[in-house]
């Protein structure tokens, strides 16, 4: 898989993770039932992949660091 792909692959799985919180918001209002756990996960959605892209980011910066270090 090429950056450009992981790129927009993180980007749609972080707009599903914040969609499945408003839906949860939007059940809650309404009380139906299980719309507070719906809120959850998709924190918690938000949350895993939030923290697989600041990881993928860093080892990007590492790279780009080292490659920055060598030229000098």
């Amino acid at each position: 898989m090429n950056k450009k792909m992981t790129d927009k692959l993180m980007n749609f799985l972080i707009g599903i993770s914040a969609f499945i919180v408003v839906i949860g918001a939007y059940l809650k209002i309404y009380h139906y039932p299980n719309g507070e756990f719906i809120i959850r996960l998709g924190f918690i959605l938000s949350l895993l992949f939030s923290v697989v892209e600041i990881n993928r980011l860093k080892k990007i910066i590492k790279k780009y660091e080292n490659e920055e270090s060598k030229v000098d």
